[in-house]
């Protein structure tokens, strides 16, 4: 007897016609990844993670407000981000996929890497407050013998800062479709960090938000995933080392042991 043609019948065949369809999808995407170049694989991968954006919006919905649910002091961009991040690193492993939309918000930051969580910041950690003291943003450019031209990033000093003092040294990176501005886009660390020394919960230190990008036309524009972007990511290790770290060692007062300097950021950090 043939299955009855209502709504909810139909409903199950184009779900089971969808997730053949994304079945097919992996194999391809795996099938690729083992013969071809790290940097054709990382295009297909962000390939399959588009069609899955597009395929997957009901799913995505339902990721989005489990983190909303799981962080509920983050903002709307900081809780769209762990869902793009999440959802671009399980279309890497897309079998996963088929499980999106039932991963917690901690899951999730998990599956980026993160260690697990044991509180959730508090409330107004990155809200400006008025009556305490700010630190100082500026854009600098360096010359990149990396890049052969000069190059833009952010620095943050603390409030009170000094030239006599030396300080601690953060290099904060971004995602792969951002740039030196991203964080102040969403993120604001100074926000975070004068609220941080206001209350005497973290020591003062200098951030350094360059644009890991590290090509002449380094602007975060038209295809992330192109080999030449994809090349200036892999190019930019060494402009940091070589180029940007020199720089700053010579331009601020920043201590220079392993002990005192950090790097860290999204997916680029």
């Amino acid at each position: 007897m043939s299955e009855p043609h209502d709504s909810q019948s139909i409903a199950r065949r184009r779900h089971s016609i969808r997730h053949r369809f994304e079945y097919l999808a992996v194999v391809a995407v795996r099938t690729v990844a083992r013969v071809l170049p790290r940097s054709w694989v990382m295009y297909f991968a962000d390939g399959a993670s588009r069609l899955f954006h597009r395929l997957d919006r009901r799913r995505r919905t339902i990721a989005l407000a489990n983190v909303r649910a799981a962080f509920p002091s983050r903002s709307e961009e900081a809780c769209g981000s762990i869902v793009r991040g999440a959802f671009t690193h399980l279309g890497r492993h897309v079998f996963d996929l088929l499980r999106f939309d039932t991963m917690s918000g901690e899951q999730m930051l998990e599956l980026l890497g993160y260690p697990k969580l044991v509180k959730e910041a508090p409330k107004g950690f990155d809200v400006r407050q008025s009556e305490i003291k700010h630190g100082t943003i500026d854009t600098i450019q360096y010359p990149s013998k990396t890049v052969g031209t000069n190059r833009k990033a952010l620095v943050y000093t603390p409030p009170g800062y000094t030239k006599g003092e030396k300080y601690p040294v953060l290099y904060l990176l971004h995602g792969i479709g951002g740039d030196h501005l991203e964080w102040l886009k969403g993120g604001h660390p100074e926000v975070i960090l004068d609220n941080l020394y206001a209350n005497g919960e973290a020591e003062p230190m200098i951030v350094v938000m360059p644009n890991g990008r590290a090509m002449k036309d380094d602007r975060a524009v038209g295809n992330i995933m192109a080999p030449d972007k994809v090349e200036a990511f892999a190019t930019f290790e060494q402009e940091l080392l070589n180029d940007l770290i020199p720089y700053i060692e010579k331009n601020y007062p920043v201590k220079i042991d392993r002990e005192h300097r950090a790097i860290a950021g999204l997916s680029m950090g």
